[in-house]
């Protein structure tokens, strides 16, 4: 009898560890519009899974699909040199290609985390300019993660998310045009249970040859974070 409760046991946790191990998985949707002289190509997951209750998934997808589309408002808002300006429909219809992908840090029973790329280009660009941009949700809550709910609220997160970033960089030599990172610009992050990962802006701290920096940080070399996220 006693061995019987024993393996009872046994084979729950494990169902439960597997359950909660499994990730979600994902079909890419894609679409495609003409804005005057210029093409916008999109792409975002769309997830399932049968161990995510089916109003979850709909919520989450609602919201990928939401996010990835509010993207395209953010190529409005471009001149031809790539730099942000407010409402300047005119210089959109000197674009010629936009595009936006994606790539899945996480996806579970509990979250999604994930990034969207974004690509801009025309003829009268000196070359193209990059964007990144996070998507972090909490399944179970419904509601999109904020940085600063992975962590106690006396942990000085941003002090020490910076701290790393600017160490790694230093490590990485990304020059010449590296400056120190400040806490209160980091914004744009996405994670995995292994790691958390920060994004920079083409041009945001480096020449436009490094890219989209990321800065990976293990989970353990962080100070301070919720275990009750369970990450």
């Amino acid at each position: 009898m006693f061995n019987r409760m024993v393996w009872a046991i046994f084979i729950s946790i494990n169902v439960v560890s597997l359950a909660y191990a499994e990730p979600l998985q994902f079909k890419q949707v894609s679409f495609k519009q003409n804005y005057a002289n210029s093409i916008v190509e999109g792409q975002y997951p769309e997830f399932f899974g049968t161990n995510v209750p089916i109003n979850e998934l709909k919520r989450v997808n609602f919201k990928v699909k939401q996010y990835a589309r509010s993207l395209f408002k953010k190529f409005l808002s471009y001149d031809d040199t790539g730099k942000a300006v407010k409402n300047d429909l005119v210089s959109f219809k000197k674009m010629s290609t936009y595009s936006i992908k994606f790539k899945v840090a996480r996806a579970d029973i509990k979250y999604v985390s994930m990034v969207f790329e974004t690509y801009i280009y025309n003829d009268e660009m000196v070359h193209p300019v990059w964007g990144i941009y996070g998507f972090n949700y909490d399944l179970k809550n419904a509601h999109v993660i904020k940085l600063s709910e992975l962590f106690e609220k006396k942990a000085n997160y941003l002090e020490q998310i910076a701290d790393y970033c600017n160490l790694d960089l230093d490590r990485r030599q990304i020059k010449p045009s590296y400056r120190k990172i400040e806490g209160s610009e980091i914004d744009q992050f996405s994670f995995s249970r292994e790691a958390l990962s920060i994004h920079f802006q083409d041009f945001e701290i480096a020449d436009h040859a490094e890219g989209t920096p990321e800065v990976k940080i293990p989970l353990n070399k962080l100070v301070g974070l919720r275990k009750d996220m369970g990450l």
